[in-house]
């Protein structure tokens, strides 16, 4: 198992997974990203965190993926994590979040990029049903203060708008996640 790998699943052991979750987990996210990578559109699962059941893979768009159709299938008295894919490597929308917070057998979102890193969005002990389009739009208030120091080295060209968004979207949660009582995780790969 590599370094990434290993720390993804300390990570979702965190959240509540169990071993045999968190190991079909990463297999789902492995296949889920293979497929997305082959094909250029976006897929995802859902995987119940204590028996690691898997549903899916679905297929979306370039950019999005509907995961409705995996939202009719849990059980309410069952914590399922919603895998995805994202093309551009960066962290969770406004609405991936108010998937999280919309849906109470949902415990977990999680986001693998295509080039493998991770992130993930939980529902912590805090944790509060709150109206996801409260969400949305804080989300989307928290972005626009999030990227106005980027904006200068976008313009510049010392960073490309792709490495900006995947920054921004990461302050973004690390600033909101504990106070909406979300936990928020974010893995990388290991550059050799």
């Amino acid at each position: 198992m590599s370094a990434a790998s290993d720390a993804v699943r300390r990570a979702l052991l965190r959240l509540g997974a169990t071993d045999t979750a968190a190991d079909q987990l990463l297999l789902t996210a492995q296949r889920l990203r293979a497929l997305a990578q082959r094909s250029g559109v976006e897929h995802a699962a859902a995987t119940d965190l204590d028996s690691g059941y898997a549903a899916g893979p679905i297929a979306g768009t370039a950019d999005d993926v509907d995961v409705d159709v995996l939202l009719d299938q849990p059980r309410p008295d069952r914590r399922y994590i919603l895998v995805h894919t994202h093309r551009s490597n960066a962290g969770f929308s406004d609405l991936d979040a108010s998937v999280l917070v919309a849906n109470r057998a949902v415990h977990a979102i999680g986001v693998v990029g295509h080039d493998g890193t991770w992130y993930l969005l939980a529902k912590g002990e805090r944790f509060t049903p709150v109206d996801p389009a409260v969400v949305a739009r804080l989300v989307r208030a928290v972005v626009v203060a999030a990227r106005r120091p980027y904006l200068p080295r976008v313009a510049s060209g010392s960073i490309s708008p792709d490495v900006a968004k995947r920054r921004i979207l990461h302050d973004t949660w690390r600033f909101l996640a504990p106070r909406l009582g979300l936990e928020y995780d974010r893995v990388t790969p290991r550059k050799d």
